[in-house]
């Protein structure tokens, strides 16, 4: 079996919001330009990843327009939507992914979510798509470790910190649940 050479791929972002999406997003375009593979953000999630056919461009994703962006700031320079492919009312919804993947010259996907998005991209590779996920939770749902759950547990960290303070300084006792 022949392994293809990928020469481009799109990173998406799925699901809710939490820390660490711009580091994958960042991450995952910096190792592919070093491989000399083009990275592209597809916007708004799988809404931009089923609307892509009528899409003139994509952003690629260089190393001067991945700079400016924050890898430990909360939020998604891709955007997100909660839109799920299965349930879009279209019998050619996966040809229509295809074609847009296909009209970009798009070989593979990286997509970061949390278990809908990654349920979501199981029934994309079913369908003939190439795609990796990259778990993403705050809630440590999906395994013992993902993006996201480090943001969140340092986050919940500094605000307790912050809260005692506040307590001393009150000559108040805080009770955290």
């Amino acid at each position: 079996m022949a392994i293809e050479k990928i020469e481009k791929i799109a990173i998406i972002t799925g699901g809710g919001d939490c820390g660490g999406l711009n580091a994958v997003i960042k991450g995952a375009a910096m190792m592919a330009y070093k491989k000399g593979i083009k990275a592209y953000v597809i916007p708004n999630g799988y809404a931009g990843l089923y609307n892509l056919v009528n899409m003139d461009t994509l952003v690629q994703l260089t190393p001067e327009r991945l700079d400016p962006v924050s890898v430990g700031m909360a939020g998604s320079e891709a955007g997100h939507s909660r839109v799920k492919i299965a349930k879009i009312k279209d019998p050619n919804k996966y040809d229509t992914v295809k074609a847009g993947l296909q009209k970009f010259g798009i070989d593979a996907l990286v997509i970061s979510g949390g278990d809908d998005t990654g349920t979501i991209m199981l029934d994309l590779i079913k369908n003939g798509i190439k795609c990796i996920h990259a778990p993403k939770t705050m809630d440590l749902d999906l395994m013992s470790y993902s993006v996201g759950a480090d943001s969140t547990i340092n986050r919940i960290r500094e605000f307790v910190r912050d809260l005692s303070t506040t307590g001393r300084t009150h000559n108040r006792i805080l009770v955290v649940e």
